[in-house]
């Protein structure tokens, strides 16, 4: 069979070929490409709910809390201008195992230390 007919015929299934396999390349590295250009797009401002946002802004840090255990074992806790008291105390004393007075006792100390670094002019004594 050399006549022009089955020639061509035979040249358009390799050319088939040869289209199938640059379109699948070029597949490959689209998915690829996408996931590259996503991660060049400009930072998009999400909205994150408060409950959910970690607290790492430096201005935001009233102290570093160091405790010590009856373990002797230090405990290191950041206090923030926004955190409450008695939720800080409870959270430590419930890790540590402190008692009821202690986690009062716990809460009236980070209190006034709060209270003295929000308002350095008032003296809690």
């Amino acid at each position: 069979m050399k006549h022009g007919f089955m020639k061509s015929i035979i040249k358009n299934q390799v050319d088939r070929d040869n289209y199938d396999k640059e379109v699948r390349a070029a597949k490959k590295t689209d998915k690829n490409s996408k996931n590259a250009h996503r991660s060049k797009k400009p930072d998009v401002n999400v909205y994150i709910p408060p409950t959910s946002r970690q607290k790492s802004d430096i201005n935001d840090e009233l102290f570093h809390l160091e405790f010590e255990d009856k373990d002797e074992e230090l405990h290191y806790i950041t206090i923030y201008k926004d955190d409450k008291p008695a939720a800080v105390s409870r959270k430590l004393g419930q890790h540590v195992g402190l008692s009821a007075p202690f986690i009062l006792a716990l809460e009236s100390r980070i209190r006034e230390e709060m209270n003295i670094r929000l308002c350095p002019g008032a003296s809690s004594s």
